[in-house]
């Protein structure tokens, strides 16, 4: 098996592991950012966990999150990265 198709397997589990860390840990980081916008950085697959996770984390935290390519990422004032 490739690792390409190792990566494209491997994504619901990352992609359930990382909501289920929002779950747990989510207040905290909530708490943290002050209600400041977070930005979840990735390319190619770790891009889809991120729009995934950004989706999920202001929908269960209500703190602003976006998905971004880390290829066009740039630092915005008062966001968390």
């Amino acid at each position: 098996m490739s690792e390409t198709e190792r990566d494209i397997l491997s994504t619901p589990a990352i992609i359930k592991q990382t909501l289920a860390r929002i779950l747990e840990r989510g207040d905290l980081l909530a708490s943290l950012l002050d209600g400041k916008p977070v930005v979840f950085l990735g390319c190619g697959s770790s891009y889809c966990i991120g729009a995934a996770a950004a989706s999920y984390f202001e929908q269960v935290r209500g703190v602003p999150a976006e998905a971004v390519f880390a290829s066009e990422y740039l630092p915005r004032p008062g966001w968390t990265h």
